[in-house]
């Protein structure tokens, strides 16, 4: 007798059917991509007809917002990315797609980035009331309240620079603190000690965690299922970053009603929320409450703490720029060893170095992805049927050279008045534009103002010898993040 098992007949043309079938259904998909597919003659790489996939390896490198611009700058305005995905670089792009009055909705893949909030809300009108509930935190009125305790975060920021004695900082760290600081104050009404010690607070390095957990899950679906069923300690550390982040918004929230109770005269932005509960129906639970506040830290943190370190890696290398800056400053007073904001609400060559810093280097340097509304539309005369997922590249529409000569080179002065034109303020697009722009625009500006002014006028700034030439260099990881992972820099007082 053989010592083998034999394969039934009926398991043997069972098996080779499914192949069959698989290979059929394979064959037609092919097809219908290559030769059917409303995109087949749009330009792109070969393999984005058939599968987005050939971006995981892209993006896994931080790469994709320079090769989507790489193709940009080969195929022209619009790219397909993926069978059912395409980036645009026009103008036109940018007002169909995110523009007042767009029919666009936020992509799904938004959905599976923390628990749902403002930031995730994909139907227009359920967006547009949680957002009239938060917007008091971004009032001009909230924001002057809030001066005295962004002042304090500069004051720390100069203490430890003098502190230091001209010794590098890396401030990737420090402006990350800075602005982590200043969100807990602003939403929490306490700060995170993010200034106040050497080490990043565990909540920083939950959300660090809880980024490369999505980026993961988001990236590779099913293998990040089986991932998170390994019952080893270090991988559920990492994928239970996402729920310490939460408990600890609920447990900020339980302490702060102890401490002030539901009604006080505290202007934060908890004592608002919290004290519309009483006589507004369309208030929100006390977890959707601690679900807001955790997900607008992680916003306010990272985009604002990115746009400084690229701005004063610019001044560090720049001397020039730094001399002008500091020659406007010169006869603003210092009160309490800070500039207040009222003195630099309108300072030309700071407002343009902001300007060309959020242009040069914009903090989501990849194109925001929106899905096509019922019916499709077109853009750039193109259809785009429903359910598409499209988006305007950021990167590319900052290093237009049709509007931005030189592209590449960090120049606040095409800013100033009399250099600018319409289509860089219709190209300019840091914060995103139309009913879904950036809620934080007008605290993270605020922020920056009040310590660039500061830190200019009080020290001279020089970049460490230690810096590698490529450091600095970009990459995407949803965030703008140096290459390097770090920028040292050094303060000397002036």
């Amino acid at each position: 007798m053989s010592s083998r098992l034999a394969v039934p007949p009926n398991a043997a043309s069972a098996c080779l059917g499914v192949f069959c079938l698989l290979l059929i259904v394979t064959a037609a998909k092919v097809v219908n991509r290559l030769f059917l597919s409303p995109f087949r003659k749009l330009p792109g790489p070969i393999l984005a007809k058939l599968t987005g996939g050939w971006l995981l390896c892209v993006d896994l490198a931080g790469r994709r917002a320079m090769k989507v611009h790489e193709l940009h700058e080969k195929y022209g305005s619009v790219v397909q990315l993926g069978p059912n995905e395409l980036s645009f670089s026009s103008a036109e792009s940018i007002d169909i797609i995110y523009g007042t009055g767009t029919r666009f909705r936020k992509a799904p893949m938004y959905m599976t980035m923390g628990r749902p909030g403002v930031l995730h809300l994909s139907d227009p009108a359920a967006h547009r009331e949680r957002r009239r509930l938060l917007n008091h935190a971004f009032s001009k009125q909230h924001l002057d309240d809030m001066e005295p305790e962004f002042r304090n975060s500069v004051k720390k920021m100069v203490a430890r620079m003098e502190r230091q004695g001209g010794e590098a900082l890396d401030m990737k760290h420090w402006f990350k603190m800075y602005t982590l600081d200043n969100a807990g104050k602003a939403f929490l009404g306490a700060t995170f000690g993010g200034l106040d010690s050497d080490e990043s607070p565990r909540y920083v390095k939950d959300f660090d965690l809880f980024l490369l957990a999505w980026a993961f899950k988001s990236t590779f679906p099913i293998p990040a299922w089986f991932v998170q069923k390994i019952p080893h300690p270090k991988i559920k550390f990492v994928f239970d970053a996402e729920a310490r982040i939460y408990q600890y918004g609920i447990d900020r929230f339980n302490e702060y009603i102890e401490k002030y109770g539901r009604v006080s005269q505290r202007r934060d932005l908890l004592t608002k929320m919290i004290g519309r509960k009483e006589n507004d129906p369309d208030a929100l639970a006390d977890s959707d409450i601690a679900v807001e506040i955790s997900n607008l830290c992680f916003a306010a943190t990272d985009t604002t703490g990115t746009a400084l370190v690229y701005l004063f890696w610019e001044l560090a290398r720049n001397p020039h720029l730094a001399e002008r800056l500091r020659s406007e400053l010169a006869d603003l007073p210092l009160v309490d060893g800070v500039i207040q904001h009222q003195s630099v609400s309108n300072v030309p060559f700071l407002e343009a170095l902001i300007m060309e810093g959020l242009r040069a280097y914009p903090p989501l340097p990849s194109g925001l992805l929106r899905e096509a509304p019922v019916g499709g539309c077109a853009i750039d005369g193109i259809y785009v049927p429903q359910g598409t997922i499209a988006s305007t590249h950021t990167w590319t529409t900052h290093h237009s050279p049709e509007y931005f000569p030189h592209p590449d080179k960090f120049d606040p002065s095409r800013w100033l008045e009399g250099n600018v034109c319409e289509g860089m303020k219709k190209l300019w697009m840091p914060f995103s534009k139309g009913p879904r722009n950036c809620m934080g625009r007008t605290m993270g500006l605020f922020e920056m103002k009040i310590l660039i002014a500061t830190l200019v006028r009080r020290f001279h700034i020089t970049i460490d010898d230690t810096m590698r030439d490529d450091a600095m260099d970009i990459t995407d990881h949803f965030l703008l993040i140096p290459k390097g992972d770090k920028c040292l820099l050094r303060f000397t007082p002036i």
